[in-house]
Protein backbone atom coordinates (compact mmCIF):
# COMPACT_ATOMS: atom_id res chain seq x y z
CA UNK A 1 0.00 0.00 0.00
CA UNK A 2 1.36 3.20 -1.11
CA UNK A 3 -0.63 4.91 1.20
CA UNK A 4 0.41 3.13 4.11
CA UNK A 5 1.15 5.62 7.13
CA UNK A 6 5.04 5.53 7.84
CA UNK A 7 5.40 4.90 11.85
CA UNK A 8 8.95 5.06 13.19
CA UNK A 9 10.08 3.23 16.39
CA UNK A 10 13.03 4.95 18.22
CA UNK A 11 14.73 3.92 21.34
CA UNK A 12 16.20 1.14 23.11
CA UNK A 13 16.29 -2.34 23.13
CA UNK A 14 12.76 -3.41 23.91
CA UNK A 15 11.68 -2.07 20.47
CA UNK A 16 13.75 -5.42 19.25
CA UNK A 17 11.88 -7.32 21.68
CA UNK A 18 14.86 -8.09 23.81
CA UNK A 19 15.27 -10.66 25.48
CA UNK A 20 11.97 -12.67 24.47
CA UNK A 21 12.60 -12.10 20.80
CA UNK A 22 11.54 -10.34 17.66
CA UNK A 23 8.38 -11.73 16.90
CA UNK A 24 6.93 -10.71 20.52
CA UNK A 25 8.64 -7.26 20.56
CA UNK A 26 5.94 -3.74 21.76
CA UNK A 27 6.79 -2.86 18.21
CA UNK A 28 5.12 -5.84 16.46
CA UNK A 29 2.63 -5.78 19.18
CA UNK A 30 1.61 -2.38 18.66
CA UNK A 31 1.40 -2.74 14.57
CA UNK A 32 -0.52 -6.27 15.01
CA UNK A 33 -3.16 -3.63 16.68
CA UNK A 34 -3.72 -1.37 14.54
CA UNK A 35 -3.64 -3.68 11.83
CA UNK A 36 -0.73 -2.24 9.92
CA UNK A 37 0.32 -3.49 6.23
CA UNK A 38 3.66 -3.83 7.62
CA UNK A 39 3.25 -5.63 11.07
CA UNK A 40 5.94 -8.20 10.28
CA UNK A 41 8.77 -5.62 9.19
CA UNK A 42 8.64 -2.42 11.74
CA UNK A 43 11.19 0.15 10.87
CA UNK A 44 13.30 0.72 13.89
CA UNK A 45 15.81 3.04 15.15
CA UNK A 46 17.51 1.17 18.24
CA UNK A 47 19.77 2.08 20.53
CA UNK A 48 19.02 6.10 20.51
CA UNK A 49 19.60 8.51 23.29
CA UNK A 50 18.29 12.09 24.36
CA UNK A 51 21.59 13.56 22.73
CA UNK A 52 20.91 12.14 19.19
CA UNK A 53 18.35 15.06 18.43
CA UNK A 54 19.73 16.33 15.16
CA UNK A 55 20.40 12.73 14.18
CA UNK A 56 16.47 11.48 14.57
CA UNK A 57 15.34 14.57 12.99
CA UNK A 58 17.76 13.65 10.10
CA UNK A 59 16.30 9.74 9.95
CA UNK A 60 12.90 10.95 10.05
CA UNK A 61 13.21 13.36 7.03
CA UNK A 62 15.14 10.70 5.21
CA UNK A 63 12.53 7.94 6.18
CA UNK A 64 9.58 10.71 5.41
CA UNK A 65 8.37 9.34 8.79
CA UNK A 66 4.39 10.28 9.39
CA UNK A 67 4.17 9.27 12.91
CA UNK A 68 7.31 8.51 15.29
CA UNK A 69 7.28 6.04 18.68
CA UNK A 70 10.07 7.40 21.22
CA UNK A 71 10.77 4.82 23.99
CA UNK A 72 13.58 6.75 25.42
CA UNK A 73 15.08 8.65 28.45
CA UNK A 74 15.51 6.10 31.06
CA UNK A 75 19.11 5.20 30.09
CA UNK A 76 20.93 8.68 29.86
CA UNK A 77 21.98 8.82 33.31
CA UNK A 78 22.40 4.92 33.78
CA UNK A 79 26.03 4.16 33.08
CA UNK A 80 27.19 6.58 35.54
CA UNK A 81 24.74 5.40 37.98
CA UNK A 82 25.97 1.61 37.26
CA UNK A 83 29.50 2.56 37.13
CA UNK A 84 28.73 3.76 40.84
CA UNK A 85 26.96 1.39 42.51
CA UNK A 86 28.77 -1.93 40.28
CA UNK A 87 25.19 -3.03 38.99
CA UNK A 88 25.34 -3.88 35.17
CA UNK A 89 22.27 -4.33 33.27
CA UNK A 90 21.58 -6.99 30.76
CA UNK A 91 23.87 -5.66 27.34
CA UNK A 92 21.20 -5.12 24.55
CA UNK A 93 22.19 -6.46 21.36
CA UNK A 94 24.40 -3.29 19.35
CA UNK A 95 26.08 0.02 20.57
CA UNK A 96 24.91 2.18 22.86
CA UNK A 97 24.54 4.74 19.38
CA UNK A 98 21.99 5.39 16.87
CA UNK A 99 21.61 2.57 14.73
CA UNK A 100 19.01 1.24 12.15
CA UNK A 101 17.37 -1.76 12.05
CA UNK A 102 16.47 -0.95 8.22
CA UNK A 103 13.03 -1.81 6.77
CA UNK A 104 13.04 -5.25 9.22
CA UNK A 105 13.94 -7.54 12.11
CA UNK A 106 16.72 -9.47 10.94
CA UNK A 107 19.18 -8.05 12.29
CA UNK A 108 17.67 -8.45 16.15
CA UNK A 109 18.39 -12.51 16.34
CA UNK A 110 22.05 -11.35 18.28
CA UNK A 111 20.94 -13.12 21.44
CA UNK A 112 19.46 -15.93 22.87
CA UNK A 113 15.84 -15.37 23.13
CA UNK A 114 13.40 -16.85 25.52
CA UNK A 115 9.76 -16.01 25.08
CA UNK A 116 8.25 -17.47 28.25
CA UNK A 117 11.33 -15.70 30.38
CA UNK A 118 9.83 -14.80 33.56
CA UNK A 119 11.91 -12.87 36.64
CA UNK A 120 11.98 -14.29 39.77
CA UNK A 121 14.11 -12.33 42.41
CA UNK A 122 16.98 -14.56 44.24
CA UNK A 123 18.02 -13.90 47.88
CA UNK A 124 21.10 -12.64 46.31
CA UNK A 125 19.01 -10.41 44.18
CA UNK A 126 17.74 -9.17 46.85
CA UNK A 127 20.57 -8.23 48.73
CA UNK A 128 22.56 -6.53 45.91
CA UNK A 129 18.85 -4.76 45.62
CA UNK A 130 19.33 -3.95 48.96
CA UNK A 131 23.03 -2.91 49.19
CA UNK A 132 22.42 -0.74 46.04
CA UNK A 133 19.58 1.12 48.39
CA UNK A 134 21.95 1.95 51.00
CA UNK A 135 24.76 2.91 49.29
CA UNK A 136 22.96 5.68 46.70
CA UNK A 137 21.23 7.16 49.75
CA UNK A 138 24.28 7.64 51.04
CA UNK A 139 25.50 9.57 48.31
CA UNK A 140 22.28 11.39 48.61
CA UNK A 141 22.70 12.37 52.07
CA UNK A 142 26.49 13.70 51.55
CA UNK A 143 24.83 15.79 48.82
CA UNK A 144 25.93 13.43 45.86
CA UNK A 145 22.57 12.39 44.56
CA UNK A 146 23.26 13.53 41.20
CA UNK A 147 26.16 11.92 40.31
CA UNK A 148 24.00 8.83 40.42
CA UNK A 149 21.10 10.47 38.93
CA UNK A 150 19.91 13.29 37.85
CA UNK A 151 16.27 14.12 36.92
CA UNK A 152 17.25 18.01 35.80
CA UNK A 153 19.56 16.40 33.13
CA UNK A 154 17.17 14.25 31.80
CA UNK A 155 14.62 17.08 31.39
CA UNK A 156 17.08 19.09 29.68
CA UNK A 157 18.07 16.76 27.11
CA UNK A 158 14.55 15.78 26.74
CA UNK A 159 13.97 19.57 25.75
CA UNK A 160 16.65 19.79 23.15
CA UNK A 161 15.49 16.15 21.57
CA UNK A 162 12.25 17.21 21.32
CA UNK A 163 13.29 20.84 20.08
CA UNK A 164 15.18 19.23 17.52
CA UNK A 165 11.72 17.61 16.18
CA UNK A 166 9.88 20.58 16.03
CA UNK A 167 10.57 21.84 12.67
CA UNK A 168 9.74 18.25 10.86
CA UNK A 169 6.64 17.89 9.25
CA UNK A 170 5.24 14.75 11.34
CA UNK A 171 2.13 13.97 11.98
CA UNK A 172 2.26 12.59 15.47
CA UNK A 173 4.90 12.17 17.80
CA UNK A 174 4.01 9.50 20.56
CA UNK A 175 6.07 10.07 23.50
CA UNK A 176 6.26 6.65 26.11
CA UNK A 177 7.40 7.59 29.94
CA UNK A 178 9.83 5.41 31.36
CA UNK A 179 9.46 1.86 32.16
CA UNK A 180 8.75 0.93 35.77
CA UNK A 181 10.80 -2.24 36.25
CA UNK A 182 11.14 -4.71 39.41
CA UNK A 183 14.77 -3.50 40.69
CA UNK A 184 14.00 -0.60 43.17
CA UNK A 185 16.70 2.00 42.99
CA UNK A 186 16.12 1.97 39.19
CA UNK A 187 12.35 2.42 39.00
CA UNK A 188 12.83 5.16 41.65
CA UNK A 189 15.09 7.03 39.46
CA UNK A 190 12.65 6.36 36.53
CA UNK A 191 9.50 7.20 38.80
CA UNK A 192 11.15 10.92 39.64
CA UNK A 193 11.21 11.81 35.63
CA UNK A 194 7.78 10.41 34.86
CA UNK A 195 6.18 13.85 35.03
CA UNK A 196 9.07 15.73 33.35
CA UNK A 197 8.31 13.30 30.30
CA UNK A 198 4.46 14.13 30.82
CA UNK A 199 5.11 18.20 30.94
CA UNK A 200 7.83 18.03 28.42
CA UNK A 201 5.33 16.35 25.54
CA UNK A 202 2.53 18.84 26.63
CA UNK A 203 4.84 21.58 25.97
CA UNK A 204 5.82 19.91 22.40
CA UNK A 205 2.54 18.71 21.02
CA UNK A 206 3.21 15.03 21.48
CA UNK A 207 0.98 12.31 22.59
CA UNK A 208 2.17 11.21 26.37
CA UNK A 209 1.68 7.74 27.17
CA UNK A 210 2.21 6.92 30.79
CA UNK A 211 3.62 3.03 30.91
CA UNK A 212 4.94 3.88 34.35
CA UNK A 213 1.38 3.61 35.47
CA UNK A 214 0.29 1.11 33.31
CA UNK A 215 3.58 -1.38 34.57
CA UNK A 216 2.80 -0.66 38.32
CA UNK A 217 -0.81 -1.32 37.91
CA UNK A 218 -1.72 -4.70 39.14
CA UNK A 219 -3.26 -6.52 42.11
CA UNK A 220 -0.48 -8.53 43.80
CA UNK A 221 3.16 -8.70 43.36
CA UNK A 222 3.43 -11.92 41.90
CA UNK A 223 1.28 -10.15 38.86
CA UNK A 224 3.45 -7.07 38.62
CA UNK A 225 7.01 -9.38 38.23
CA UNK A 226 5.29 -11.56 35.54
CA UNK A 227 5.44 -8.43 33.12
CA UNK A 228 9.71 -8.84 33.60
CA UNK A 229 12.08 -11.02 32.06
CA UNK A 230 14.70 -9.43 34.40
CA UNK A 231 15.05 -6.74 37.01
CA UNK A 232 15.03 -3.67 34.24
CA UNK A 233 13.39 -5.30 30.91
CA UNK A 234 9.96 -6.51 30.08
CA UNK A 235 8.88 -10.17 29.95
CA UNK A 236 6.49 -11.38 26.76
CA UNK A 237 3.28 -10.35 28.69
CA UNK A 238 5.04 -7.06 29.34
CA UNK A 239 6.01 -6.36 25.65
CA UNK A 240 2.30 -7.58 24.97
CA UNK A 241 0.89 -4.69 27.50
CA UNK A 242 3.01 -1.82 26.14
CA UNK A 243 2.64 -2.67 22.34
CA UNK A 244 -1.07 -2.72 22.71
CA UNK A 245 -0.89 0.64 24.16
CA UNK A 246 0.91 1.84 21.88
CA UNK A 247 -1.47 0.00 19.42
CA UNK A 248 -4.30 1.54 20.99
CA UNK A 249 -2.79 5.16 20.91
CA UNK A 250 -2.08 4.98 16.86
CA UNK A 251 -5.02 3.08 15.97
CA UNK A 252 -6.73 6.52 17.53
CA UNK A 253 -4.98 8.73 15.40
CA UNK A 254 -4.67 6.98 12.37
CA UNK A 255 -8.43 7.13 12.73
CA UNK A 256 -9.49 10.16 14.04
CA UNK A 257 -6.63 12.12 11.87
CA UNK A 258 -6.07 14.68 15.02
CA UNK A 259 -2.73 13.92 16.30
CA UNK A 260 -1.02 17.37 14.38
CA UNK A 261 1.77 18.85 16.61
CA UNK A 262 0.78 21.33 19.11
CA UNK A 263 -2.78 19.78 19.67
CA UNK A 264 -3.96 18.99 23.44
CA UNK A 265 -5.39 15.68 22.02
CA UNK A 266 -2.71 13.89 24.18
CA UNK A 267 -3.57 14.01 27.63
CA UNK A 268 -7.13 12.86 26.58
CA UNK A 269 -6.23 10.13 24.28
CA UNK A 270 -3.94 8.78 27.73
CA UNK A 271 -6.86 9.33 29.61
CA UNK A 272 -8.99 7.35 27.63
CA UNK A 273 -6.14 4.31 27.16
CA UNK A 274 -5.85 4.14 31.43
Amino acid sequence: MTDAPRILFAGGCHLHGFPVGAEHSLSRVALRTIGHPCAETPEILAYINLRSGAALAEACRERKTDYLVLQIGHYETMPRFEKILRWQKKPGPGSSRLASSGSGASQTATWNTVPDLQFRPTLRQRLVDARRIVLAQVFRAVGLGRRVFDPAAVANELEALLTALDPMPLKGILLLSPFSCPDSLTRSCRRSVVQIFAQTARRHGCIYLNTFTLLDHCTTPQEYLAQFADPCHLSRWGHARIGQMIGEALRHILETGKARKRTTVGSSITTALH
